[in-house]
């Protein structure tokens, strides 16, 4: 267990895999696997692959990470709490849309920022819309207090049919769940070279033996949560009980417990940290599909708490950064707008610095006449008045001639020191 393994060129945790060892006799390879079946770190798990228990090995390494993931997190919701209202709910609608955007692509489901916004900006729920399942599902993890039961094999067929089922109805009624709870006949995992790399778990009596195990170890208080997170994900993909809607299901289920253990925004960020490193992310699954890992499914857990760090790191530098740049557009406007009269236009030019900042989404008058609690002819006629003024706002019309606003964060800096002058 002292050397490296490596995924797509990086360097991930100092752990082997015991695969390798095969190649090495078959006398060091089980000496090796007995070495770690049988080490202090070693937990062993009430769930086969094939003929093999899986176990994971906790190395001083993989402790270490789950101390760092915990103490970043700490420092990361420090520093959400510093964000002003606006900036942090345009980051989170931000972040929202870009998990959905991206469990979709993952998957080769073509998705628009808009209409997912659309949903989300839904005041009651359309079932008419596209995606309104899994949207309504993900806006859900914002509350602190929210409850998905995920306990039995009824609890997770009802999860996807409350956010996939109406879009795999759509692609392709033969993927339609035709068990009592998920599938009847074979599913398989295809390479982009049409190589069957997984066959999922069969008949569906295996699929819910299989998944009452993994949802056992999923419920299990005596393992720490980040670990049966991970690998719970992975026994999802290995059992892989739907003919589709696996990969959303499954990445839905980890948000959610991660947001009950992390910050929410972290939970926004999985489908992201997959997409980059989605080449590592199905080598881990086929490391530890293969047989002659004999169950360790150590390497899943490593590459997946790693995820988790990196997706943690991204937040934490995309917050500063943009909470910086605030700071120094806000002293900017403290000093331009001077005059009690000009104080609705200080406050709307602020809404859009910050959303501009932390969102890829323009504002709609609507929402800024709510953000602001003033009337919406109040806030279109301050908006003209602002754009009158040289202030850099560009007016577009979107579906039902809903008008929306940007800013040009580059000129907006010298449009308020002229100001200023």
């Amino acid at each position: 267990m002292k050397l490296s393994f490596k995924i797509g060129g990086e360097i991930f945790m100092k752990y082997e895999l015991l695969s390798k060892y095969y190649y090495k006799g078959n006398d060091i390879y089980l000496d090796e696997y007995n070495k770690r079946i049988n080490s202090f770190g070693c937990t062993i798990f009430d769930f086969k692959l094939g003929s093999d228990p899986i176990f994971i090995v906790s190395t001083i390494e993989l402790i270490n990470l789950i101390a760092k993931i915990y103490k970043k997190n700490s420092e990361l919701n420090k520093k959400i709490l510093e964000l002003p209202y606006i900036a942090l709910d345009s980051y989170q609608k931000s972040c929202l849309v870009d998990e959905i955007m991206l469990t979709n692509d993952i998957e080769g489901i073509h998705s628009t920022r808009r209409e997912i916004k659309d949903v989300i900006d839904a005041s009651r729920e359309d079932r008419s819309k596209r995606f309104n399942g899994l949207v309504k599902k993900y806006l859900l993890l914002l509350e602190q207090h929210i409850n998905i039961p995920l306990k039995t094999c009824e609890d997770i067929r009802s999860l996807y049919d409350e956010i996939v089922l109406d879009e795999v109805k759509s692609e392709s009624k033969e993927n339609i769940p035709d068990g009592e709870l998920f599938r009847t006949e074979i599913a398989e995992v295809i390479s982009g070279t049409q190589k069957v790399k997984h066959v999922g778990l069969f008949p569906e009596s295996k699929i819910i033996n299989a998944m009452n195990q993994a949802l056992s170890i999923l419920n299990s208080e005596g393992i720490t949560p980040l670990i049966r997170i991970a690998i719970f994900h992975y026994l999802f993909g290995y059992i892989h009980p739907f003919y589709d809607g696996n990969g959303r299901t499954s990445r839905f289920i980890s948000s959610y417990t991660l947001s009950q253990e992390l910050s929410p925004l972290v939970a926004y960020r999985l489908s992201f940290a997959i997409k980059e490193k989605k080449e590592d992310y199905y080598k881990a699954f086929d490391f530890c599909n293969d047989k002659k890992n004999k169950g360790d499914i150590t390497p899943f857990v490593i590459m997946f708490l790693e995820m988790i760090d990196r997706a943690i790191d991204n937040l934490s530098n995309k917050i500063n950064d943009g909470f910086e740049k605030l700071k120094f557009y806000l002293e900017l406007i403290n000093q331009a707008f001077t005059n009690s009269k000009e104080n609705l236009m200080r406050d709307i030019l602020f809404c859009l610095i910050q959303n501009s900042l932390f969102s890829n989404d323009a504002l709609g008058r609507n929402e800024l006449a709510v953000m602001l609690e003033r009337s919406y002819p109040t806030i279109k006629g301050t908006l003209n008045a602002l754009i009158k003024s040289g202030a850099p706002i560009y007016e577009k019309t979107e579906e039902r001639n809903k008008k929306v606003y940007t800013l040009d964060l580059d000129k907006v800096g010298e449009y308020l020191k002229q100001k200023n002058v």
